[in-house]
């Protein structure tokens, strides 16, 4: 059963390469290949806002994208910032509250005393 698929694809596939390198031989014999060769044809649209639309958008995109990156560099550097502040302003409210606590001991002790 295998086999016979594979014989099967063989036969498929040669039969491809034969057509297609048939095909080719035969347009050479009529000379179509020649005369294409020796004509060649080009062709342009002028620039117009149509038809460079597409451009456009892109180019917009691009910018767009950019500035995009540079904002959320900015948020982010904001950010840091902002971290690195509260944590500066948490380590400054602790250390204000010990020394309230120790001022507070020391003064309770000198009380006793």
């Amino acid at each position: 059963m295998v086999f016979n698929k594979i014989i099967i694809w063989l036969f498929l596939g040669v039969s491809l390469f034969e057509f297609s390198l048939l095909a080719h031989i035969r347009v050479q014999d009529t000379g179509v290949a020649f005369f294409a060769d020796l004509v060649s044809m080009s062709g342009m649209v002028l620039p117009n806002p149509e038809n460079t639309l597409l451009k456009q958008l892109k180019e917009k995109e691009a910018q767009l994208t950019f500035k995009e990156k540079e904002l959320l560099k900015r948020e982010d550097a904001t950010l840091r910032i902002f971290l690195y502040g509260f944590i500066a302003w948490s380590v400054l409210l602790c250390l204000i509250c010990i020394n309230f606590y120790l001022d507070y001991r020391s003064r309770k002790a000198h009380r006793i005393a």
